[in-house]
């Protein structure tokens, strides 16, 4: 029972935030829609100044020590995709299918900083904020370049399911390792944010849409 009750334990250590990361991916998604269709682009910009607020509001709580180091993870991780979802609204505003070169060019900036700052600096919460941002940016701009390529190139269709259930085994070999091989709540929580990228992917895939 101690064994059943430890891995269960382990199983919903990473699985309630990489669920909760994907619903906040959707969620986040299906609001635009109805938000443009009501209000068109001005309800747009009100929808994306709002998630700029929360975004920042969430890396605020991340930085904090009262907080837990897992709670600071989490805020991370929400702030992260949070302000992902904001970068792709404003190139959407501005009638980009994909995140433009002053975007692209900026993440790599941010990138390197990351990189150099990465142990000796960043926090735990900032950790998994940068990290979130660019497993979001990388998911997507891997599924938008393959479907924006693949009526010249028909290959690229297979390639895309391809990508689809690659996306699904690394995601159960995750859940795999969480439950069998995890130590620490730290480590699940970054096997969620991985889990959460794979995800991504399998449901940009099979959804028909990039998230």
């Amino acid at each position: 029972m101690g064994i059943t009750r430890d891995l269960s334990s382990k199983f919903w250590d990473g699985l309630i935030p990489m669920a909760a990361l994907v619903l906040l991916t959707l969620l986040m998604h299906m609001l635009a829609a109805p938000i443009q269709g009501f209000w068109g682009m001005s309800g747009l910009l009100v929808y994306l100044v709002s998630l700029l607020g929360l975004g920042v509001v969430l890396l605020n709580h991340a930085i904090l020590q009262t907080h837990s180091e897992i709670a600071r993870g989490w805020l991370g991780l929400a702030g992260g995709s949070v302000m992902w979802f904001v970068i792709l609204l404003s190139e959407k505003i501005g009638g980009a299918q994909i995140p433009g070169p002053t975007v692209l060019l900026l993440l790599v900036v941010i990138g390197l900083v990351s990189a150099i700052l990465w142990k000796s600096v960043f926090p735990i919460g900032i950790k998994f904020f940068v990290l979130s941002m660019f497993l979001a940016a990388v998911a997507r701009l891997w599924i938008t370049s393959q479907q924006l390529l693949a009526p010249a190139w028909p290959l690229l269709n297979s390639t895309l399911v391809v990508s689809g259930y690659v996306a699904l085994a690394a995601l159960v070999l995750i859940l795999v390792w969480m439950i069998t091989l995890s130590k620490e709540r730290t480590q699940r929580l970054w096997a969620a944010l991985w889990g959460w990228f794979w995800a991504l992917q399998a449901l940009s895939v099979f959804l028909g849409r990039p998230l």
